[in-house]
């Protein structure tokens, strides 16, 4: 093989090798962008800040970040500590421990049933998962599993959940099933 001909061939291995890259990183873009449609819990590539060293930390929810201490973003879900933090703050408001709102998910009552129970409207249930969301993304912030910018991305796609969508998410962390379809 002449020097012409492996120009040429290195020349189209390198184009396919930036057609593949494209076509993975249009994919992954298309996750993205639909991901706060479907589960929380989606998965996603994890990643580290830019420059490799440490640093802020991007990681998706539920994803392991590079760079991370151990324990923060593990599993198929979220981490432990912003489901504690999440389950906390929506216990607090509805004036009930964590314990107890699990007990009546468990039993088989959807989140909106616990809190018209304890004389919360849908809206204000709305209101109060979309504050303990914005909580545990501050937390997780501080604690350098998510920047900023990745918080206020991953807000804004809860923001733009209906109140149905979260109250079978909420519901779901508390250990109960979800119902489609039933009003938060």
């Amino acid at each position: 093989m002449n020097a012409r001909t492996r120009t040429i061939l290195t020349i189209i291995s390198g184009l396919a090798v930036l057609l593949l890259v494209a076509g993975l990183a249009y994919v992954g873009l298309h996750v993205l962008a639909t991901r706060d449609r479907g589960s929380a819990s989606a998965p996603s590539s994890p990643r580290s800040s830019s420059s490799g060293q440490p640093g802020p930390v991007i990681a998706q929810p539920g994803q392991q970040p590079t760079g991370a201490p151990a324990g923060k973003g593990q599993g198929g879900g979220y981490s432990a500590a912003f489901i504690a933090t999440l389950k906390q703050r929506v216990a607090e408001r509805l004036h009930l421990s964590v314990d107890q709102i699990t007990a009546q998910v468990s039993s088989g009552k959807q989140i909106a049933d616990v809190a018209a129970a304890q004389g919360v409207s849908a809206g204000q249930l709305h209101t109060i998962v979309l504050d303990a969301y914005q909580a545990a993304f501050g937390q997780a912030v501080t604690d350098g599993t998510y920047t900023q910018a990745q918080a206020d991305q991953y807000m804004s796609g809860y923001r733009g959940r209906t109140a149905s969508a979260l109250n079978g998410t909420i519901t779901a962390m508390f250990g109960g099933g979800t119902q489609p379809g039933t009003p938060a």
